[in-house]
């Protein structure tokens, strides 16, 4: 994986689901109105759509931000 999992400190779960049309922008705006939290603290911050098919995953190194996206297929929960 890209990222060092022993430089994260903590990994949150959005439980709302949120537009998978936002970007970096976007989701450091939740992060900072939903967690209260600092989106530069080396966390995993972890964002689902309504239907659950897609994720994003948003963490910051030293350098900017890294963002993940995967989509499933054929999911059915």
């Amino acid at each position: 994986m890209i990222i060092n999992a022993d430089e994260v400190k903590n990994i949150y779960v959005s439980t709302r689901f949120v537009d998978m049309r936002k970007s970096i922008d976007g989701l450091t705006l939740i992060v900072h109105s939903q967690f209260q939290m600092n989106v530069l603290d080396h966390s995993l911050f972890i964002f689902t759509n309504k239907s659950r098919n897609r994720i994003k995953i948003l963490y910051y190194e030293s350098n900017g931000f890294w963002l993940f996206i995967k989509r499933f297929m054929n999911m059915r929960i």
